[in-house]
């Protein structure tokens, strides 16, 4: 596994981990809230990481290669709806919150994130990783 890769798979695990550390904690309290702010930040560098190194070069790929072309277009569907989800929910919870509305926000957040990370972990970094083994 490349180094960018390893990376990528390193920051997912640190978002699920302090997923799970926001969930026991919740977010009522300023350890909660200051929970939300680092996986917030966390996301973000995550996102910047992919834009900057990980899709130019697929991309470029994808300019003689429909399938990855089509891959790719509907990833980056699929990224905008998680993004919007996840800012939806920082911005809702980033002073606080609880209850239900918390737990279904929460529950529907981290779900959306799981299925992303799977679908990147089995798809998209294996293909990146068969055209560019030197990264």
């Amino acid at each position: 596994m490349g180094n960018l890769i390893k990376d990528l798979v390193e920051d997912h695990k640190a978002l699920a981990e302090a997923l799970d550390d926001l969930k026991k904690i919740g977010i009522s309290s300023s350890a909660g809230r200051d929970k939300i702010g680092a996986i917030n930040g966390t996301l973000l560098g995550h996102l910047q990481k992919e834009d900057e190194k990980l899709y130019p070069p697929l991309y470029k790929d994808a300019e003689n290669d429909p399938a990855l072309k089509r891959k790719l277009d509907m990833l980056s569907e699929d990224m905008q709806r998680v993004s919007q989800a996840a800012l939806n929910f920082f911005t809702k919870y980033k002073d606080g919150g609880e209850g239900l509305d918390f737990i279904r926000d929460f529950g529907a957040l981290v779900g959306k994130l799981n299925i992303r990370i799977q679908w990147e972990e089995t798809q998209l970094y294996p293909e990146y990783e068969r055209r560019h083994p030197e990264d």
